[in-house]
This record gives structure tokens, sequence and C-alpha cells, in this order.
């Protein structure tokens, strides 16, 4: 998996009723709070002296950005024509390839402001996540940032069977997040 592209999923908003800059710092934080439920998410990875590939658990932190494309409005995102070239704009690492984990965050998630909205993104290394996972950090990530005090009771699983994790996590190849 190292040679495959980041994992990008994203999601478009209205404008919520705070300011931008509120909502930036309510989304930190909740990020904040989603990586201690997944803490090779702020790690890097690692090659040793033998060429084994592992997430180091070293806190080098996720990214966040934030980025303003205030002239911009939904209804211009949704028009057929013009969302590949738009929309590759709102991740922050299109193109990217896993491998690259070893300089660039693991995990990035990247605040576009819209005229009237918002684009939520995150980009995740396909080495360290499968498509499940990351869901489960996603929706995680999503309920914080509502303020849900209460995490939903379905169990948040963070695996990616090849990869060794190192820095906390050697001897398990699955994660349990709860």
């Amino acid at each position: 998996m190292l040679s495959c592209h980041y994992i990008q999923k994203g999601g478009l908003f209205t404008r919520p009723n705070l300011p931008i800059d509120s909502l930036v710092a309510l989304l930190k934080r909740a990020l904040s709070q989603a990586l201690s439920r997944f803490p090779p998410l702020a790690g890097r990875l690692k090659t040793d002296s033998d060429g084994y590939i592992y997430v180091t658990c070293n806190d080098a932190g996720a990214g966040f950005i934030h980025k303003n494309a205030a002239k911009l409005f939904i209804r211009e995102i949704l028009a057929p024509l013009h969302v590949p070239e738009i929309v590759k704009n709102f991740f922050a690492f299109d193109r990217t390839i896993s491998h690259d984990g070893h300089c660039k965050p693991l995990l990035t998630v990247q605040v576009t402001e819209l005229a009237d909205g918002v684009f939520i993104s995150c980009a995740v290394n396909h080495a360290v996540t499968d498509g499940t996972s990351f869901w489960n950090f996603f929706n995680t990530f999503a309920e914080l940032s509502r303020g849900m005090n209460k995490i939903s009771k379905q169990p948040r699983f963070f695996s990616r069977l090849s990869v060794d994790f190192a820095g906390g996590f050697e001897n398990s190849p699955t994660v349990d997040s709860r």
C-alpha cells in the first residue's frame, strides 16, 4: 500500500451559525480528541535498518489546514463540469503516495471556507488505514465536532494488518481505540 495514494474523503456543508474562527477552533479541538483515540494517525512512517516500515507513534502530529475560497459558492462546486478541478483543491494531499508518510503527516484535515459554506476534508495514509478504519476515525471526529460528549457505542477499530505498529503497538496489529 506504500505506492497507493492517500485516502481522501470530505463533506460539503452550508455555512454554520458561528464565525469561521470559532468553527476552526472547534474542529481543531475535536481533531485532538479524536487523535487520542487513534494515536497512530499522529505519528509518521519509519523504515528500520532491516528495511521494515513501521508506524512510529511519536506525536509528530496530524496536519490541519484552513483555506479561504470565499469567492466560491456551493452551487459552483455542485456544477458537474467544474467538480474535479475545484474539488481536488479541497484536499491537502491530492496525488500524494503513502510512502511519503515518512515525512508528511499520516492524516491531514483541511477546512476550506466558501462564500456560503464550508468543505471539510480528511486525507489519510492508505498504508496505515483501510477504508473501514478511516470511516471509524472520520465518524468519531464528526461526533466530537458536533459536541457529542458520549461517542457512539459502535466499536471503533483501527487496523491495517499489513503494518506493524511501533511506539507502543509492536505486538498488536489491531488497535481497539474505544
